[in-house]
């Protein structure tokens, strides 16, 4: 591997706060992507591995607020613990009009949609203020009918975050290394290799919102 693509980490970032420093880059990227800046009002459309990210990374950021729109009662539960100001569920409650009493009339700055549903590019698009910024950073499965003049009427504009760069890597790596990014809580549940199938795959596809990171332990079992 050329040596441009390694990162050394430094002894404060044990090996499983290591793994998750990729979904994590993937996260300051749409963020990167956004423009927020520190004391912005920032939505973020579901609260799944990758929004959870996304608001452990706006945190260290400083944003004034940080609202999610999730409807699963353990996400939920989690975006408050890894901290958010304010959780909406959409099912309940109009995205749009609760952002905008949150934000002096206004909107949020940016909004950035982890969901990939429809209705949620629709409500962030609606939601940030003139000039905002909507970030989408989740996989879609099928093609939707969106209307423009959510944008056009504000001149708001729309991106997308793929990925990441070698610079959102490091900048991750730093925000661990100096405690301004506490993500240990992520890890909510450690598996052995030989689990993987039973705890890991299966378990997540039962129950998705139980679990954020599953570790797993690629280390050999001894034989007895």
């Amino acid at each position: 591997m050329d040596a441009k693509f390694v990162f050394k980490l430094p002894d404060t970032i044990p090996s499983d706060i290591g793994a998750l420093i990729e979904p994590l880059a993937v996260a300051w990227h749409a963020i990167e992507q956004s423009g927020a800046k520190p004391g912005d009002n920032v939505l973020v459309m579901g609260a799944g591995p990758i929004g959870l990210a996304v608001i452990q990374c706006l945190k260290a950021r400083q944003p004034r607020q940080i609202i999610v729109a999730e409807v699963a009662p353990n996400r939920k539960r989690f975006a408050q613990m890894f901290g958010a100001t304010t959780v909406i569920d959409p099912r309940e409650q109009d995205v749009v009009s609760e952002c905008k009493k949150l934000c002096d009339g206004q909107g949020p700055d940016s909004a950035i949609d982890c969901a990939g549903v429809a209705a949620s590019i629709k409500s962030a698009c609606l939601s940030v203020r003139s000039k905002g910024a909507v970030v989408n950073v989740a996989l879609w499965e099928k093609e939707f009918l969106f209307d423009m003049h959510a944008l056009l009427f504000g001149e708001k504009r729309l991106l997308t975050a793929l990925s990441y760069t070698s610079a959102d890597f490091e900048a991750v790596i730093k925000a661990l290394d100096n405690g301004s990014l506490d993500v240990k809580e992520m890890i909510t549940s450690r598996i052995t290799i030989d689990k993987v199938v039973e705890d890991g795959i299966l378990a997540l596809s039962r129950e998705q919102a139980n679990d954020i990171k599953i570790i797993v332990d690629v280390r050999a079992k001894e034989s007895s």
